[in-house]
């Protein structure tokens, strides 16, 4: 209650110039949980790579490389 004008202004400033910086920093953290999120989400969904020929067309079990009946 003792600040001049101009003091109380400055403050004011200051207040909202910080207050501003920290919700630009909670949605820069959002967003980059959601890359994460969506990057983890992707590497999940794509197939994985038979362990026997590397390849992506079937699963392990299925492969054909040096069975007797292919």
């Amino acid at each position: 209650m003792s600040k001049t004008e101009d003091e109380v202004y400055n403050l004011l400033e200051e207040r909202a110039v910080n207050n501003f910086q920290w919700s630009t920093a909670k949605v820069d953290a959002m967003t980059q949980r959601l890359d994460q999120m969506n990057a983890n989400a992707m590497n999940s969904s794509a197939p994985s790579p038979c362990e026997i020929c590397g390849s992506t067309e079937h699963v392990t079990l299925n492969c054909q490389v040096g069975s007797r009946f292919s």
